[in-house]
């Protein structure tokens, strides 16, 4: 990418930065198309220990592998949503069902550990601190502080004073790095050969597939559980990490 290119694309995701995408054209549950999918498996997410991995080897491992990608490092609902899910499922029953869990982070690595560690979080876990990712597979900003999602363990107030106490915790410098505090995740499911199969993605900071019903998503052959549907989000042009 040259340096036209790059001060082109820091202008465009400051303005991004600035509003909340509303478009109303938006489908959480499209699934996206062949190409953006090639283009999202050759993008590089990051581990703890800073190594890279195309997202293409995080789906070989099993016939079948749920991509979660979640909001900033000190989100609280989304902690929550992790703790939940990770209560009534483990790494053991998805694999004897020929399924995996992969989740995936909008911060930087070095809060991986600290993440899993506030979260008992058993399944692995990496960070895309670009949000390119995100971005490639259609996944939108927008924020929603008026409801209480049905996985939040505690009350929005008592989040919120979690979540500052963990950044008091960890260090403001690193704080600084958890993510953007206005960009959503989503549900993807992968086949090994690279298909996707299942898609959500949040319409707004709440908008999570709920546990159970995720659950119920990996442990499916073929996921027939709304959200899916048959037609698929318009090419999207080649992006690299």
């Amino acid at each position: 990418m040259s340096e036209v290119e790059k001060k082109d694309k820091k202008k465009k995701d400051k303005k991004d930065k600035k509003k909340d995408k509303t478009d109303p054209s938006f489908d959480a549950d499209v699934l996206p198309s062949p190409v953006v999918v090639a283009d999202a498996l050759q993008y590089e997410v990051i581990a703890s220990d800073e190594s890279k991995h195309a997202l293409s080897s995080l789906i070989t491992s099993t016939k079948r592998t749920c991509i979660i990608f979640i909001r900033h490092f000190f989100c609280g609902l989304c902690q929550d949503y992790i703790t939940s899910i990770c209560k009534i499922t483990s790494p053991e029953e998805l694999a004897a069902n020929e399924t995996s869990l992969v989740f995936v982070g909008c911060g930087d690595p070095s809060l991986i550990t600290f993440y899993v560690k506030e979260t008992g979080c058993t399944f692995p876990l990496y960070a895309d601190p670009s949000g390119g990712l995100y971005d490639i597979l259609g996944m939108i900003r927008g924020l929603n502080w008026n409801e209480k999602p049905e996985y939040a363990e505690t009350s929005l107030p008592a989040n919120i004073c979690r979540s500052m106490s963990q950044v008091v915790r960890a260090g403001f410098k690193k704080a600084s790095k958890a993510g953007e505090i206005n960009r959503n995740g989503g549900e993807f499911v992968f086949t090994q050969d690279g298909q996707c199969t299942w898609a959500h993605r949040m319409p707004d900071s709440i908008g999570h597939t709920l546990p159970q019903q995720i659950k119920e998503v990996m442990m499916m052959t073929t996921p027939t559980i709304a959200p899916i549907m048959t037609t698929t989000m318009e090419d999207a042009p080649s992006s690299s990490s």
